[in-house]
């Protein structure tokens, strides 16, 4: 099996892992990005950029909650990106990675992000082409994968949405807002000096 089509299998262990890692460096590494003063301002900016996410996938996932490899989706943000589920995601890492105002925490978190979902993204168009046919190769071929055209944007009067499955997306965008509370709460740790010895 390749490595593109074992990265999806092994996402949730993975993506625990890499978590557990980043909150272990924000404890005991101190490498600040921002003074103080901006600092604050680049922290709200990061609180946008949560916000973006969790209500960017909340609107993708209305469209996608149980059409998932059934049917090509293409409205709503699916009319202008791909994979807008994963676009949002991003704007959540950014939001994330300011919030922090750690220089290590950035780069690993940006990093990680940029090696590891485009793996991801082509194992699961590898598969939806298998499943979809030649219906999902023309929606590829005009729609495109991560930058949003957004002249192509269509959504219609009325959509079916799957409410029961829909509805549990909900916690699923709880931690967007929930992480930068976390993260206010560590940086007042580390400011008054309760976090163990860092470098």
């Amino acid at each position: 099996m390749s490595l593109v089509a074992r990265f999806p299998r092994h996402r949730i262990l993975v993506s625990r892992f890499f978590g557990l890692a980043l909150v272990a460096l924000l404890i005991f590494t101190d490498q600040p990005l921002f003074s103080p003063a901006t600092a604050q301002t680049v922290r709200w900016v990061g609180f946008v950029l949560l916000l973006v996410a969790a209500f960017g996938r909340l609107w993708s996932l209305q469209y996608l909650a149980g059409f998932k490899s059934r049917k090509v989706v293409s409205d709503g943000p699916y009319s202008i990106v791909r994979n807008p589920l994963y676009l949002f995601s991003f704007a959540g890492a950014a939001g994330l990675a300011l919030s922090a105002n750690h220089a290590g925490f950035l780069a690993a978190l940006l990093l990680a992000y940029l090696l590891y979902y485009p793996f991801v993204v082509i194992s699961e168009e590898r598969g939806l082409r298998q499943i979809l046919g030649q219906e999902y190769l023309e929606y590829c071929q005009r729609v495109p994968r991560f930058i949003p055209r957004f002249s192509g944007f269509s959504e219609p009067e009325n959509y079916e949405i799957r409410a029961a499955r829909f509805s549990r997306n909900y916690l699923e965008v709880v931690w967007f807002p929930l992480s930068w509370m976390v993260l206010q709460w560590l940086e007042t740790a580390r400011t008054a000096g309760q976090l163990p010895l860092r470098f």
